[in-house]
C-alpha cells in the first residue's frame, strides 16, 4: 500500500499489476463477480464500498456510480469489452481491477 507524500491526505492506493494472476490485494478482501459480466456486477468486501468509476481501456472515465446497499451496479448500457474499474472503500483505499463485459 502506498501513501501519498502529503502524509495521506489524498488517501491510500493499492498498486498492483492488473494482468497478474495473483491477487496482491487479498488483505482487502474485495471480490468482484461475475467476471466476465453481462449486465450486473456484484461486490463483496469487508469494508463499505462507496464510489465506483469505470474507465475504458484507454483510460477515459465513462461511468461513475455509488454502490447501492445491494452492492450491485448495472453495466448493461456498456458495450462489450474490457474495462478498468476503480473502487473506493470507506477507509479511503482505492482499488483498480480489470472487468470484462460480454453478452
Amino acid at each position: 500500500m502506498l501513501t501519498h507524500e502529503d502524509g495521506g491526505m489524498m488517501g491510500q492506493f493499492i498498486v498492483y499489476d492488473p494482468l497478474s494472476t495473483t491477487d496482491e490485494t487479498s488483505n482487502t478482501e474485495l471480490k468482484i463477480f461475475p467476471n466476465p459480466a453481462s449486465s450486473l456486477i456484484h461486490f463483496e468486501s469487508e469494508k463499505e464500498v462507496g464510489e465506483i468509476i469505470i474507465y475504458s481501456i484507454d483510460g477515459k472515465s465513462i461511468l461513475t456510480k455509488f454502490v447501492e446497499p445491494s452492492k450491485t451496479i448495472d453495466v448493461s448500457d456498456l458495450m462489450d469489452g474490457s474495462y478498468l474499474i476503480e473502487i473506493a472503500l470507506e477507509n479511503g483505499t482505492r482499488i483498480m481491477r480489470k472487468v470484462n463485459i460480454f453478452r
